[in-house]
């Protein structure tokens, strides 16, 4: 719903707890979706950046910096199997993708 989109930013920092997790989609038009999840946050100090888009699981560390994609829990589109993630802040950064076949 426009309104909707309209009324949510394009990127958010949520601080829980003495962490800050950056949230964005991560779609745009130069780059990858992994390049433009990470500019979205570029000198900006977040220990974790949360995105999507391109539904493709991801959990990697660069730079000192986390990046979670979780994939997608109801379109796996390339991916062999539906997605999603856990976020573990405390007492270590940690995330666990898990992957799952919709047996309808």
């Amino acid at each position: 719903d426009d309104d909707l989109l309209a009324a949510l930013p394009k990127t958010a920092v949520v601080p829980v707890g003495h962490r800050r997790i950056g949230v964005v989609h991560g779609d745009g038009a130069k780059g990858t979706t992994f390049d433009r999840a990470a500019a979205a946050f570029a000198g900006e100090a977040v220990d974790v950046v949360v995105f999507g888009h391109s539904h493709q699981p991801l959990w990697q560390q660069v730079r000192g910096r986390w990046y979670l994609n979780p994939g997608s829990p109801t379109q796996r589109r390339r991916e062999p199997a539906y997605s999603f993630a856990w976020l573990r802040l405390a007492p270590a950064v940690e995330a666990e993708i898990v992957r799952f076949s919709n047996r309808s």
